[in-house]
């Protein structure tokens, strides 16, 4: 509850103006409790979803350097071995 209506009724003592201050105050507080709440734990999950996002583009870096290295060494063997055959000939 964050009004305390649409006008038509409103409060017209003393008392009437604090709990209906008392409503609205707490509406309020009701509200933004739960959003503070929401706010940090989205902010936790996206800080843990950042790294591991880091983590996997680090791990497909790593993957990608070795099979770049496992093709060079491929591609080494394979010209010695071609040197090779050409001196025996």
């Amino acid at each position: 509850m964050t009004t305390v209506g649409y006008g038509d009724y409103y409060p017209e003592t003393t008392l009437g103006h604090m709990v209906g201050s008392l409503c609205a105050i707490s509406g309020l507080i009701m509200t933004a409790l739960p959003v503070a709440i929401i706010g940090s734990n989205f902010n936790a999950y996206w800080e843990h979803n950042k790294k591991r996002r880091r983590l996997q583009l680090s791990r497909l870096k790593r993957k990608r350097k070795s099979r770049n290295n496992n093709l060079k060494n491929l591609l080494l063997t394979m010209r010695n071995q071609a040197k090779v055959v050409d001196q025996d000939f």
